[in-house]
């Protein structure tokens, strides 16, 4: 949000790739960061690798998978639960509907 701080919201309805969602407390920074989550899934970490447009507006990020824990998992030899991350084929846009 404007202020810095984070909104949450309830998706309310999908519809091929625009979804509704509840109203947020102010309206987001054009560009601002946004996810998707749910009680089973959450957000993966990515460390960006590079960033190119292909086309007008559309982009090609390549990234790999973040792991906050992989030092203790070589270091110490300790086991962590594996996260459950939802795996997408097409990442659409969040647009602001007029």
């Amino acid at each position: 949000m404007p202020d810095g701080t984070i909104a949450e919201s309830n998706v309310t309805g999908i519809s091929g790739n625009d979804f509704t969602v509840d109203p947020l407390p102010g309206v987001p920074v054009d560009g601002a960061m946004w996810g998707l989550t749910a009680n089973e899934i959450k957000p993966q970490k990515f460390k960006v690798l590079s960033i190119s447009e292909s086309e007008n507006l559309t982009f090609k990020v390549t990234a790999v998978s973040y792991d906050q824990n992989k030092f203790a998992r070589v270091e110490s030899g300790i086991t962590f639960m594996m996260s459950r991350f939802l795996s997408y084929q097409r990442v659409c846009c969040l647009r602001r509907m007029a």
